[in-house]
């Protein structure tokens, strides 16, 4: 199943708000200072301050990654889902992919486990 993490209510708040945690200009211009969050509710609050969006409650924690020209990020799927994919492949029903830049969910290729 493919949860929403965060619901972007406002794409230029929320571009304005990454900027700001980001460089930590005021790119917001609301006169409210938005610091890079540490906390969840601390993000909740801005998200909502800001009407960039929300964070469903089912999300517990957060983690904001610097990212680097010269370092490769690998975000890996958790065991469940490598255990939910691996099952659904076994009984060759559909995977969803995660959304992509394409406009329309793709189906998976199948492999074999």
């Amino acid at each position: 199943m493919i949860m929403s993490r965060i619901v972007i209510n406002d794409w230029l708040a929320w571009g304005n708000l990454l900027k700001t945690w980001t460089t930590g200009r005021d790119y917001c211009g609301d006169g409210r200072m938005y610091s890079r969050p540490s906390t969840l509710n601390d993000m909740r609050a801005q998200l909502a301050k800001s009407g960039a969006g929300s964070i469903p409650e089912w999300v517990v924690d957060i983690e904001l990654v610097d990212w680097s020209e010269k370092k490769l990020l690998i975000q890996l799927p958790s065991s469940r889902t490598v255990s939910n994919a691996e099952m659904l492949l076994k009984a060759r029903k559909p995977i969803r992919c995660p959304p992509s830049t394409a406009t329309q969910p793709l189906n998976c290729p199948r492999s074999t486990i």
